[in-house]
């Protein structure tokens, strides 16, 4: 379906009132994925979606892995603590 970038806008405002992913942040890596660098109407089809969800899930993955790293070591680190300061 051929969008021009107001419309896609639009379009996702609607579509992500209540996802945690703002639609301003879907709109700009959107337009990162679709290299559309020009105003002209695009076409913009269910590949271009599912690479979408595909970058988003490999960024949130990443994000969730990094921050399980940080809670561990932290948690890790409190434990080592509170034996250092039993002994």
């Amino acid at each position: 379906m051929i969008f021009t970038k107001q419309e896609l806008k639009k379009l996702l405002s609607d579509a992500c009132h209540d996802s945690i992913i703002s639609p301003s942040v879907t709109y700009g890596l959107l337009i990162q994925i679709l290299t559309w660098d020009d105003d002209d109407p695009r076409d913009i089809n269910l590949d271009d979606i599912d690479h979408l969800a595909d970058f988003i899930a490999a960024h949130a993955d990443s994000f969730l892995s990094e921050l399980e790293k940080v809670i561990k070591k932290q948690s890790y680190d409190e434990q080592n603590n509170q034996s250092e300061a039993y002994n």
